[in-house]
């Protein structure tokens, strides 16, 4: 099977690193388009699908936020929209551990097709006893961060410096309250790479090259 999971800081750039490595593997990236593809082999539509991603969590109310876009956004900024009647439906019925069950269930489906990389959510801690799985975390200082969200993101240097304490906030809450595990604990991963020492097309490289090794001698 094999799959490579990456926890990243907002603003380190580990969802670039994850799709670097994806390209470069050739392996399928678990984002928004592959979490339909599983939910469609799980009986289900777009509409019952929310993704919790570990550092967006409670950032604001899951449901002010579903409010806010109308629908659902995905990693490249577009949004899927949902029927105000298909919105009332699901919050009528899903709750926090429904919903991260269910994204949980659907890395568990893209686990076992293989080949895949897993961009947060969880996996790290999700996937943890499974053998032919690398656990990778990118973070950087925060006045890197800072200077990369004010350039990427467009916003002001205060601005920037809140979300990123709001995102490593979540991302805590996250791991701890469905998992039970610290997020930024070294022992749940196999590399811990500090992003403002490498480039993108450095880290990418080396996580590549050492799950090749280490996938390998744990076959």
């Amino acid at each position: 099977m094999a799959a490579i999971t990456i926890s990243r800081q907002y603003g380190s750039g580990g969802r670039k690193v994850a799709l670097r490595v994806s390209e470069i593997l050739g392996w399928s990236l678990f984002d928004k388009r592959l979490m339909m593809n599983v939910a469609r082999d799980l009986g289900l539509s777009s509409e019952d699908i929310v993704d919790f991603t570990e550092d967006d969590y409670k950032v604001t109310s899951f449901w002010d936020r579903l409010f806010r876009y109308g629908g659902f956004s995905d990693p490249s900024g577009s949004y899927m929209l949902m029927s105000n009647d298909a919105v009332n439906a699901f919050t009528a019925e899903m709750d926090d551990d429904a919903t991260v069950g269910l994204v949980n269930k659907m890395i568990g489906m893209a686990y076992q097709r293989g080949h895949v990389v897993i961009v947060g959510r969880g996996g790290q801690a999700l996937l943890q006893d499974k053998r032919d799985v690398f656990h990778v975390r990118v973070q950087a200082p925060m006045a890197m961060r800072i200077q990369r969200l004010e350039a990427y993101e467009d916003i002001k240097r205060e601005d920037a410096e809140n979300i990123a304490n709001q995102r490593d906030e979540a991302g805590a809450k996250y791991m701890k309250n469905f998992f039970g595990v610290v997020w930024n604990d070294p022992e749940l991963y196999h590399l811990v790479i500090n992003s403002e020492k490498l480039d993108i097309e450095a880290i990418a490289q080396i996580v590549v090259n050492t799950s090749k090794q280490v996938l390998a001698v744990k076959a």
